[in-house]
């Protein structure tokens, strides 16, 4: 079954891919080298076209994935804050096109817990945020994030998110559930 609704959050919600069209305005960035890359519009506002600069930056130093396996990553906008400042948390899923074209069940992206002195403000529903090839296959990126309020010093502890898949092994096999984990993250709150 190819993903054309988007990623299913939990089992209620599902997201609309929509074409990705830069914006009068908006700038281009490369993610990765000549023989991968994604290039990611962002813009300086929250506009239906692009996505925030600082989400773009995150996204940027996220690693690339395997040339053939779908994969997800997570990490904060910043390494450590003060108290009382506002951060990102962005998650990414790198899905490769053939893999999703041959599952029968749309993957799931699963936030983890966050701990410590914080409060979450908003959550952003995975979106589309751009294709592009890694190695010589076409890739589509999901990403998603979330602002976080620091409230105290310590440490944010963002607990593994997750990327969950049903795989299939032939027709009549009932399918399997697989996942793949980030590692955990950690945040430094300064008084």
């Amino acid at each position: 079954m190819r993903l054309v609704d988007g990623i299913a959050v939990g089992s209620y919600f599902a997201l609309t891919i929509c074409t990705l069209l830069p914006a009068r305005g908006n700038a281009q960035a490369q993610l990765g080298g000549a023989a991968e890359s994604f290039a990611i519009a962002y813009s300086n506002s929250d506009s239906a076209i692009g996505i925030p600069r600082e989400i773009a930056a995150v996204l940027h130093r996220l690693p690339l994935p395997d040339r053939s396996a779908p994969a997800v990553a997570m990490n904060f906008a910043v390494d450590s804050m003060w108290v009382g400042a506002v951060t990102t948390l962005v998650m990414a899923a790198w899905l490769p096109r053939a893999w999703m074209d041959s599952t029968r069940y749309p993957a799931r992206l699963a936030w983890g817990t966050l701990t410590g002195p914080v409060r979450l403000q908003t959550r952003q529903l995975p979106r589309w945020i751009a294709s592009g090839l890694i190695g010589s296959r076409i890739f589509d990126l999901y990403a998603s994030w979330q602002t976080v309020i620091a409230t105290g010093a310590g440490t944010i502890v963002a607990s593994p998110a997750s990327l969950k898949y049903a795989q299939t092994n032939g027709f009549p096999a009932a399918p399997t559930d697989a996942s793949i984990m980030t590692s955990a993250k950690l945040l430094v709150v300064r008084p």
